[in-house]
């Protein structure tokens, strides 16, 4: 299979002059020529004075231009643990600190991971909490897609809840992904519910994607329906999505798949056992390298859990070994000169590790909660 997928808006009013009467001489019935006394004029009555005018209203001030996050700073979340803030975070690696993104003093309370825009002006995520006066009907059984800017300034509501009444059941929002144009973000979504085993399941999985502009319904675009949907990312650049799929019902294999288009067909990039990999059960995750066209996933492949990356041309090579702790999303920034590692470490923690081109990598928190960087 040839592995070189990618590709590298008269009528008009007058006056009638004739038929005036004019003051003239008339035959009188003696011969006599005399003229018509006038009458008597009316007076002319007192004018109505002038309305006072209304004053205008005062004009709505114009929204305040959003800048860009700079290309040195990345976002990303923390879920709580170990005494942290959950929310959005936005760290600058210049600084080599992290702020809490707020609105109007108001921490996001997400679940998930948020994405920023193509423009890097705004940050999308979805929620099932209570946010900026919006509570989903169903506790922790609906969620909601919003977006924030930056600054913080301005917040919308892009969706209508995503919800599921039956109680054994979650309808779930995650991989929050922006078209190439930022016209659309897309979430992958679907069932969640416990197996007998107690065991997290997903099923009917697909993608749905929202307009950035104003509340909408949602597009639903078809994924394979004899698969979970375990992770899914765009690429912001040439606008092609990765997604993996797990225990597909036909061998229940795993398997990662490219889309030039979704809702057609893709093309199979990586299955469960080609070359040694197996990338179901770890814990795999998908992230684009938006510079270079590849991407990155962290698998297992004999005894070795890595994290390794896909180049245009097919070639697979290994990035980082690990050892014991689990590596997550990456986030790659947009010159290729930096990468965070979101990594779960043997204890349950989770941090981000940064590599930074000529320098080796670094712990860049060390809270036990930061996870799902995003540039």
């Amino acid at each position: 299979m040839n592995k070189n997928f990618f590709y590298a808006l008269p009528t008009c009013f007058f006056l009638l002059a004739c038929g005036v009467p004019q003051n003239g001489p008339s035959s009188g019935w003696g011969g006599q020529q005399g003229t018509t006394p006038p009458s008597n004029p009316t007076p002319p009555s007192n004018p109505t004075p002038p309305s006072n005018p209304t004053p205008p209203s005062n004009p709505t001030p114009p929204k305040a231009e959003i800048q860009p996050l700079p290309s040195t700073s990345f976002v990303f979340m923390k879920n709580g643990k170990n005494g942290a803030r959950r929310g959005v975070y936005i760290y600058d690696t210049l600084a080599g600190s992290a702020k809490p993104l707020l609105v109007k003093g108001e921490a996001i309370p997400v679940t998930g991971a948020a994405a920023l825009s193509p423009d890097r002006k705004w940050v999308a995520f979805a929620l099932d909490q209570s946010f900026q006066g919006v509570a989903p009907k169903f506790k922790e059984k609906a969620y909601i897609v919003w977006k924030v800017s930056v600054d913080g300034a301005q917040a919308m509501r892009l969706s209508k809840e995503i919800q599921i009444q039956e109680l054994s059941q979650t309808r779930y929002a995650y991989n929050p992904a922006w078209s190439k144009d930022g016209d659309r973000v897309f979430f992958s979504t679907g069932l969640m519910f416990k197996s007998p085993q107690g065991e997290t399941r997903f099923t009917k999985p697909s993608i749905e994607s929202w307009a950035t502009d104003a509340e909408n319904e949602a597009s639903v675009y078809q994924t394979d329906p004899d698969c979970n949907l375990r992770d899914f990312v765009i690429n912001r650049k040439h606008g092609g999505a990765l997604v993996l799929y797990t225990d597909c019902k036909v061998g229940w294999e795993n398997k990662i798949v490219f889309y030039e288009n979704l809702g057609k067909t893709g093309v199979e990039l990586l299955k469960e056992g080609e070359g040694g990999f197996s990338l179901g059960g770890y814990k795999t995750r998908l992230s684009w390298d938006e510079k270079d066209g590849g991407f990155f996933f962290y698998a297992k492949k004999g005894e070795q859990h890595a994290l390794f990356y896909y180049a245009v041309d097919g070639n697979i090579s290994l990035l980082r070994v690990s050892s014991g702790e689990v590596y997550g999303k990456c986030a790659m920034s947009l010159d290729g000169k930096s990468l965070i590692l979101s990594v779960e470490g043997t204890d349950g923690r989770e941090d981000l590790l940064g590599y930074s081109q000529g320098s080796e990598f670094k712990w860049l928190t060390d809270d036990g909660a930061s996870l799902y960087p995003s540039f």
